[in-house]
């Protein structure tokens, strides 16, 4: 059955939870142009379009997840601004249209995401005050409510953090000193199902 209809060089597919939706990238007309995709696996329908419109330059990138409910899939894209990544949320039957999860930043981007288990929160990396200052953030999966962080300003700059797993650490010293661990205990619990492959994926860059 071909579930990519007439989209061209569909890539990435990604199962749903429920096994009845696949999500994936493809291009409607302009190869150089990645967008995201979801179809039902028996080919019962045609694939909708995800992602929201795209600035000229603008692509979905391949770092895409589906909620463990199977409701939404998170990306990350340069949808409102070429080369500004942020991160997006859209559902997977495609009856509503994706809505962004950070605030627009002052500078910088969203690098890494992580989706917690059980789908209703994200929690993300970004430059989104300063350039080059990354920070722990978390959202809802949906948008209805603001993104908030989740460290005090750092006591200390401990170098580089390549990945979520590690800076998470410093963020709940952080919060221990200040008396805050209770609200980053549910994202904290998902970024530690993260350690075995970020281990693997980034080497440790600190000075």
């Amino acid at each position: 059955v071909l579930l990519s209809g007439t989209l061209l060089v569909p890539s990435d597919a990604r199962f749903a939870p429920d096994g009845r939706r696949v999500v994936f990238l493809a291009s409607e007309t302009d190869p150089s142009v990645t967008e995201l995709f979801a179809a039902p696996l028996d080919g019962s329908a045609a694939p909708v379009k995800l992602s929201g419109a795209l600035v000229a330059g603008g692509d979905v990138q391949r770092d895409f997840e589906i909620g463990a409910d199977g409701a939404r899939v998170v990306y990350p894209a340069d949808q409102g601004a070429n080369e500004r990544f942020e991160l997006y949320s859209a559902p997977l039957d495609g009856t509503r249209g994706s809505v962004k999860l950070n605030p627009t930043p002052v500078a910088g981007n969203v690098i890494e995401f992580r989706v917690d288990p059980a789908g209703g929160r994200v929690a993300y990396r970004a430059d989104h005050g300063r350039r080059g200052t990354f920070e722990l953030y978390s959202a809802p999966s949906d948008g209805n409510q603001p993104a908030v962080k989740l460290n005090p300003t750092l006591e200390r700059d401990r170098g580089i953090y390549p990945n979520l797993v590690e800076l998470a650490a410093l963020i709940v010293e952080n919060l221990v000193l200040h008396g805050r661990l209770g609200p980053a205990l549910p994202v904290l619990a998902a970024l530690r199902q993260q350690l075995n492959v970020d281990d693997k994926e980034y080497p440790d860059r600190r000075e």
